[in-house]
């Protein structure tokens, strides 16, 4: 990546790679979002997790981005976008 050779990193420095410079968004929601799990602790958890926030910033940040895509779903509401691509 650029002038960094990601196979000399350890385990550690690797981690701080991912989320912050790479990641994979997988199209598969079966093997990208555990249905189980609320999907505002699953994007806490990353933000925690690769950003080192604290889990009161993390709440916080999580509600900016699901109101932000509330918001854009709104806007889209009765839109072809909606019925093919958010709904399925």
């Amino acid at each position: 990546m650029r002038d960094q050779d990601l196979l000399a990193l350890d385990e550690k420095e690797m981690r701080n790679v991912r989320g912050h410079k790479i990641s994979m968004i997988f199209q598969d929601p079966m093997t990208s979002l555990n249905p189980s799990i609320p999907i505002g602790k699953q994007i806490e958890e990353s933000l925690i997790i690769h950003l080192k926030m604290s889990r009161e910033k993390a709440g916080a940040r999580v509600c900016e981005l699901l109101d932000l895509f509330q918001s854009r779903i709104l806007t889209f509401q009765g839109s072809d976008f909606l019925t093919n691509s958010v709904a399925g």
